[in-house]
């Protein structure tokens, strides 16, 4: 049997459970567990409005790093961006070479500034606030701090109804932002620096703040929460 046909299967079975239980607990109850079937799982994103759009992806450290993380912004653009690309929605990246090209050959302060340069129809920008790797000496622990900014540079003039205020804005407003809190790895243990390289752990450490901030834009499985290491 083809996985469609047993998911199919499964989606049968259950569905006749769910309509067993309206003998002894009604329609009432039976309406989210159908809801959970139909649908799935799966939380909505908070900014769904990525999709169908060119976008930019840009990181900057508002904090001096040692040398060693001196590319961890450029490492968590290129991680969500990757995250983006897989699980986001008709969603079109911009080359990151395109991109870190020209934030390292120009003098910049303002997100758009970067997307418009780039010919992107939307931005998103993170300012990194806080990164380390260590609890001691010994002891990796990740902990890092930032905020998600979206601009949306190319506005749609016939955009209409609730939406309509986001899209009167100028370009250079973001019509998102989120700080997300500490995000601390492992949340609840450290990890002896003898058990892995300082880069495989940094490489890792990265891979789960990209994760965090893709979950603002593509839905986020609601097991998700169940079995969280990252202290959110």
């Amino acid at each position: 049997m083809t996985f469609l046909g047993l998911r199919w299967r499964y989606f049968w079975a259950g569905l006749a459970v769910a309509t067993a239980m309206v003998a002894t607990v009604g329609c009432s109850s039976l309406i989210p567990t159908l809801a959970i079937l139909i649908k799935g799982t799966d939380t909505d994103p908070e900014f769904p409005g990525l999709k169908g759009k060119e976008v930019a992806v840009v990181c900057r450290s508002l904090t001096d790093l040692k040398y060693q993380d001196s590319r961890v912004a450029k490492d968590l653009a290129r991680s969500l961006a990757a995250l983006l690309k897989e699980n986001g929605s008709k969603i079109k990246l911009v080359s990151m070479r395109k991109v870190e090209r020209w934030t390292d050959e120009h003098n910049w302060e303002d997100f758009a500034e970067v997307g418009k340069a780039v010919g992107a129809e939307m931005l998103v920008g993170i300012d990194l606030e806080h990164f380390d790797m260590y609890s001691g000496q010994t002891l990796y622990q990740g902990k890092a701090s930032l905020t998600v900014h979206v601009y949306n540079l190319k506005p749609d003039p016939k955009a209409k109804g609730k939406d309509k205020d986001k899209d009167e804005k100028s370009p250079d407003e973001p019509v998102f932002e989120k700080s997300l809190p500490q995000i601390t790895w492992p949340a609840n243990n450290c990890v002896p620096t003898a058990e892995k390289p300082e880069a495989q752990f940094r490489r890792e450490f990265i891979q789960v703040i990209a994760g965090k901030v893709g979950f603002c834009f593509y839905p986020r499985p609601m097991e998700d929460g169940f079995a969280d290491d990252t202290g959110m």
